[in-house]
């Protein structure tokens, strides 16, 4: 009789070796070690120094003894749950389990019932939020666009209207700590109070830390108030190479994973145990415009060597995939849904997966036909 018998029943794709993933963390570790990071926030600092951490003025330079005492610490394995009675619609964060869903921050909308390009709405926010709670293969929500008003309220009036509108769970950004107390407040109302929602969280928080290597007062508030109520933080990098990382990927690979091992540390030095994500939107800088280049292949390339270095460290990984610079659902946009597809074959371990439905010339526009071919894409 055979024992330990394991069957690879779909195919995989990788990017980095063992070895290559080890030289990646191993440099990252020594970049948080020796050169350090910029920290403009004295509560931070304090609690980054109480932790172990060599303060330096502004400066903080984290041994690999502290990194690694955080992933340890991490809760690694959770779930999020949707609104409602039974647990259906809930997404678990663990090995072997691909979840997808909407992405967000388009400022356009093709309009479903036109076919015209507009500014995206509040009522486009609960549009999109229904019709993802239609699908069955749309695993978790967010609002796609975002909303032309005050920035101050924006990201609430996208949460109030996802989870009026869908009974599955949510990820959302916010850019104050304000904004995220507020949705925090929501989110505890929906699922029936503080205790409730500490056991069946229905959010995950988007954050990003600095680049190149730095760490903002309010993002790091963000980071410890997500930690001390137990919301799903995920550190979600936005980097460009040739901007704000190295040119090269290798160079971009161990910036970003110094970043997010950073608010790692400070997540876990608030709260041991809280649930912590890694994440990246990483492309190379298009020349002409100086932007992300956001259907570049160099992107679905990067974001496949960041899984593997994210399951290789015992993290799970909030991706991007189906992304397009075609203007309209044709030919060159389905080559952007092949993506996910790719996703599939590069990610089998903890992961977390979105795709951002064809997030159209430089992320600028969206539209529903793109979220029901994705959808039968999955």
């Amino acid at each position: 009789m055979r024992v330990n018998y394991s069957v690879n029943a779909t195919p995989r794709f990788r990017m980095l070796s063992h070895d290559q993933c080890d030289e990646i963390y191993s440099s990252a570790l020594k970049v948080l070690h020796h050169t350090g990071v910029k920290v403009h926030s004295e509560e931070c600092l304090d609690l980054l120094g109480k932790s172990g951490v060599r303060i330096k003025g502004s400066y903080a330079y984290i041994p690999s003894s502290v990194v690694k005492k955080a992933l340890d610490a991490a809760t690694q394995f959770f779930t999020v749950y949707g609104r409602g009675e039974d647990d259906s619609n809930s997404i678990d964060v663990r090995p072997d389990h691909i979840h997808y869903g909407l992405g967000s921050g388009c400022v356009y909308f093709m309009d479903p019932r036109t076919g015209k390009r507009r500014n995206y709405t509040r009522e486009d926010a609960a549009t999109v939020a229904r019709v993802a709670d239609a699908l069955p293969n749309i695993d978790f929500v967010q609002p796609l666009g975002t909303v032309p008003v005050d920035p101050e309220v924006v990201d609430v009036y996208e949460f109030a209207e996802m989870v009026a509108n869908t009974t599955k769970p949510l990820v959302t950004y916010s850019r104050t700590l304000g904004i995220t107390k507020t949705i925090h407040k929501i989110a505890m109302a929906v699922a029936g109070g503080e205790e409730a929602f500490i056991r069946h969280p229905n959010f995950l928080l988007l954050g990003s830390p600095g680049s190149p290597l730095f760490a903002d007062a309010e993002p790091s508030r963000r980071v410890i108030y997500c930690a001390e109520h137990h919301i799903p933080y995920i550190s979600t990098s936005a980097v460009t190479c040739g901007a704000t990382t190295p040119v090269t990927a290798a160079g971009t690979l161990v910036q970003v994973v110094a970043e997010e091992l950073m608010e790692l540390v400070i997540n876990q030095a608030a709260n041991p145990g809280a649930p912590f994500l890694m994440g990246g939107v990483h492309s190379l800088m298009d020349m002409k415009s100086g932007i992300l280049a956001y259907g570049a292949p160099e992107m679905n390339k990067l974001l496949a060597a960041h899984t593997e270095i994210a399951r290789h460290i015992g993290l799970a990984f909030y991706s991007t995939a189906g992304c397009s610079d075609s203007k309209i659902v044709d030919q060159q946009a389905a080559e952007g849904e092949k993506t996910l597809g790719d996703r599939v074959q590069e990610k089998l371990d903890h992961i977390l997966d979105t795709h951002e439905a064809l997030a159209l010339p430089e992320q600028i526009q969206n539209e529903i036909d793109s979220i029901l071919a994705e959808a039968e894409t999955r």
